[in-house]
């Protein structure tokens, strides 16, 4: 074989083997995302289980989404896409785990809750209620 040939080969071969850490460097990062996926589901399922574990989720005549929680000893009725509702669900999941849920996963959440108080809640009237401060 003559050196233009050896020549050849190796540059063949080596190309052969870039291609090969290419792809395996692509299929590494795909699996990355998977499993980041697949903590960001876990995530989402486990702040959906402690919504329905806590609360009574149900929904208004236009739909809106709403859950009744227990918060110092009396009933709040709180919109489920609330800031209130998200730092309640936020902290109820640090207190459990110790760590705080990705953005991805409190929103993927709250849509799943939104729709389980809209098609497995009841439909209940909303009112507010408002009254006087107690007098000191």
């Amino acid at each position: 074989m003559s050196n233009e040939q050896n020549d050849i080969e190796e540059r063949l071969q080596a190309h052969m083997d870039a291609s090969d850490a290419a792809k395996c460097k692509k299929a590494e990062a795909a699996n990355g995302k998977a499993e980041q996926d697949k903590q960001t589901e876990t995530q989402a399922q486990q702040l959906a289980k402690i919504s329905t574990a806590h609360a009574d989720l149900f929904h208004a005549p236009d739909a809106t989404g709403y859950a009744d929680l227990v918060i110092n000893g009396h009933r709040e009725t709180w919109a489920i896409r609330s800031t209130s509702f998200r730092q309640w669900l936020v902290r109820e999941f640090y207190k459990r785990d110790g760590a705080v849920p990705n953005a991805t996963a409190i929103q993927s959440a709250l849509a799943l809750i939104e729709a389980k108080a809209h098609f497995d809640g009841v439909e209940r009237k909303v009112f507010v209620r408002v009254g006087l401060p107690r007098s000191s």
